[in-house]
């Protein structure tokens, strides 16, 4: 597929996404956002290294520590940071 192309796709994906509300906090009620959703999503039953995980989802070490470490942190306390 030409290079074109793929940045048509991508621009058609980010416009869906942000009008049917994939990129709140609250998508589909679940008090996460898309992104936090698909790294739950891709971490196995047995674990996964997030080093994989980052690899996988092309996410810099920021990104995964700043969403794991909320995940984690609401896990523990049973609350939810609202963010």
């Amino acid at each position: 597929m030409a290079q074109n192309q793929v940045d048509l796709v991508r621009r058609f994906n980010r416009v869906v996404t942000q009008r049917i509300g994939a990129l709140d906090d609250a998508y589909l009620s679940r008090g996460r956002s898309l992104g936090l959703s698909r790294l739950l999503w891709e971490i196995e039953p047995a674990g996964s290294e997030v080093r994989l995980l980052r690899a996988r989802l092309g996410l810099d070490s920021a990104t995964a520590a700043h969403k794991l470490g909320h995940q984690l942190l609401n896990f523990r306390t049973g609350t939810s940071l609202g963010r």
